[in-house]
């Protein structure tokens, strides 16, 4: 995620984060915000499934609560 993800926030397609060998069932931690939205974190790298294909990538829990 790091490397699709050098500004702290993009939107990418699932399947870039899988050819590159990301496995979604793996993560650190989970952040539920007050709109009820899920972001799955590994470590300070997370991501929200927009669309059943679309991610957006995020860095930094500050990012979404700031």
């Amino acid at each position: 995620m790091m490397h699709l993800n050098p500004d702290g926030k993009k939107k990418v397609l699932k399947a870039d984060l899988s050819h590159m060998g990301f496995d979604f069932k793996h993560h650190t931690h989970v952040l539920d915000t007050a709109k009820g939205t899920r972001y799955y974190f590994c470590y300070e790298y997370g991501y929200l499934l927009i669309k059943q294909e679309e991610i957006l990538l995020v860095k930094n829990e500050s990012l979404i609560n700031g």
